[in-house]
């Protein structure tokens, strides 16, 4: 379903895309508490959503992630 402003919104996690000429980003939160950002210099709706399937594609294929915090 569609809420607070977010595209999909569906099992815990939650997706939104847009653009303007010239640029495009699609951002997300996965329900295993990922959260994403993918930014495209050009393109369209079509090279968003596949980037974005295969983004969350291999969030979940991924079982283990680094531990370390690089952003203190």
């Amino acid at each position: 379903y569609y809420g607070l402003g977010w595209d999909k919104v569906d099992n815990g996690s939650y997706f939104k895309n847009g653009g303007l000429q010239g640029m495009y980003c699609s951002m997300g939160h996965d329900a295993s508490c990922v959260d994403y950002v993918i930014l495209f210099n050009g393109g369209h709706d079509e090279i968003a959503h596949e980037a974005n399937r295969r983004v969350t594609e291999l969030i979940r294929a991924t079982r283990r992630w680094p531990s370390d915090n690089f952003f203190k």
